[in-house]
């Protein structure tokens, strides 16, 4: 497997990747005020039932990412594409936010993501 910076051509595969997962977890957030202090908490929560969570992305998004954001990956292998990153970079204050992490369905545990 390699990661290479994506290609234009690659964006309507990536958009056809399934990024959807399931979840029995959310997190609870709790904001507390008291004066003029704010005080914000997270806890994890056992949701009743399995969450399915759709991961639809357009082609149109992408293409927008690939052309105006410092990082768009391919992950692929074999010349098929298993997931793709989307990180803007703001180096002015030494970080990155990553928008999408996506790894298809069949392709999941191996590693893909981690590389």
């Amino acid at each position: 497997m390699k990661v290479r910076p994506a290609q234009l051509d690659d964006l309507p595969t990536c958009a056809q990747l399934d990024g959807s997962f399931q979840t029995d977890w959310v997190w609870q957030m709790e904001v507390h005020t008291q004066g003029a202090e704010t005080r914000v908490t997270f806890r994890p929560m056992r949701l009743p039932r399995t969450l399915n969570v759709p991961y639809p992305l357009e082609a149109m998004v992408l293409e927008w990412d690939w052309r105006h954001e410092e990082g768009f990956f391919v992950a692929e292998e074999e010349d098929e594409i298993l997931g793709f990153l989307d990180v803007r970079i703001q180096p002015w204050e030494r970080l990155g936010w990553v928008y999408h992490l996506v790894v298809d369905r069949s392709h999941r545990r191996p590693g893909v993501g981690t590389a």
